[in-house]
C-alpha cells in the first residue's frame, strides 16, 4: 500500500460518515415532494383524507381551494353545505397524514 491510498481511506470514510444523514435527509425530502406533487394531491385522494374527518362519503365531498406549500397542502372539503379546512403533510413513510376542521 503506498502513502496516498492509506492517506485516502480515512478521508473517504469520513466523509461518508457526515454524506449518509445527508443523503437520507434529500431522500426524505424528495420522496415527500413527489407525494405533493403526484397523485396524493388529486380531487379524489383528498376527498378520500376528508371524508374520515368530516364524517361524509368520499363521493360526497368536494374538494376545492387546493394549495400545495413546501411541507404539505391544504385545501377546503364541502360536504352537506358545511365547509371543512384541511391540512396534510408527507410523511416519507406513509405519504399523507391529514385532519380537517370546520372552516370559519
Amino acid at each position: 500500500m503506498t502513502l496516498a491510498q492509506s492517506n485516502a481511506r480515512p478521508a473517504a470514510a469520513g466523509r461518508l460518515s457526515w454524506h449518509a444523514p445527508l443523503a437520507a435527509t434529500v431522500l426524505t425530502a424528495l420522496t415527500a415532494l413527489m407525494a405533493l406533487t403526484g397523485c396524493a394531491t388529486s380531487p379524489q385522494h383528498l376527498a378520500l383524507i376528508s371524508a374520515g374527518h368530516t364524517g361524509c362519503a368520499v363521493s360526497d365531498n368536494q374538494v376545492s381551494e387546493v394549495q400545495t406549500h413546501l411541507a404539505g397542502v391544504t385545501w377546503v372539503s364541502t360536504c352537506q353545505g358545511q365547509r371543512w379546512r384541511c391540512s396534510a403533510v408527507a410523511a416519507s413513510d406513509q405519504g399523507l397524514s391529514g385532519s380537517c376542521a370546520p372552516a370559519r
